[in-house]
């Protein structure tokens, strides 16, 4: 359902309840005999007034939060059909006002001293050893998880993105596969040390 016809629907179910709600004050007040309510005599022009600002405020304060609810939600319905380079304008703008994280440790010397180039990625890949958990981070259209799965064949492939939407279809349903959208930074502290074969 659109946005405009989910909040026409909570307006008119609100004004429905407020309705519902201010008959049942009203019989209270008019038929105390009915109730426990025993106020005395009532002016209909106070009561009309009581009435007219008890409906306004009880719709008002009942419409705001549920409005703003069903405007979040499909907001985020909205973000999964919006075009890919407007995905990426709202992730670098969202990046843009978070903290910077803390800078990484320095490398130790001896975990370097043997390190071999390769000339790209795939390379890389088909230097690792085969089987594991692995994890990519940054996984963006899952082409290169699609290569991790079918070249290193690892046992679990974490993959995680701030936004997973775009993902190959066939990735995220590979049963290897354990998805997560988040911030990187976020994500990867919930890990113990070696948990990860490589990533």
């Amino acid at each position: 359902m659109s946005l405009i016809g989910r909040l026409l629907v909570i307006i008119l179910a609100f004004l429905a309840a407020s309705l519902a709600a201010g008959m049942v004050v009203v019989m209270a007040v008019l038929f105390p005999d009915w109730s426990d309510i025993g106020i005395g005599p009532i002016d209909p022009e106070g009561l009309n007034v009581v009435l007219g600002f008890g409906f306004i405020f009880v719709s008002g304060f009942a419409l705001v939060p549920a409005m703003v609810i069903a405007a979040v939600t499909e907001a985020l319905a909205i973000r999964r059909a919006l075009p890919e380079r407007v995905k990426v304008w709202l992730r670098a703008g969202r990046l843009a006002v978070r903290a910077t994280p803390p800078p990484a440790p320095a490398v130790p010397q001896d975990l370097v001293e043997e390190a071999r180039l390769c000339g790209d990625r795939y390379e890389l890949i088909r230097r690792l050893p085969k089987g594991g958990t692995v994890a990519e981070l940054g996984t963006l259209y899952g082409d290169f998880a699609r290569h991790i799965l079918d070249a290193a064949t690892p046992d679990r492939l974490h993959i995680c993105d701030i936004h997973l939407a775009g993902c190959r279809k066939d990735v995220l349903a590979d049963p290897r596969v354990a998805a997560e959208e988040a911030l990187t930074t976020d994500w990867l502290p919930r890990f113990p040390d070696a948990h990860f074969d490589w990533i």
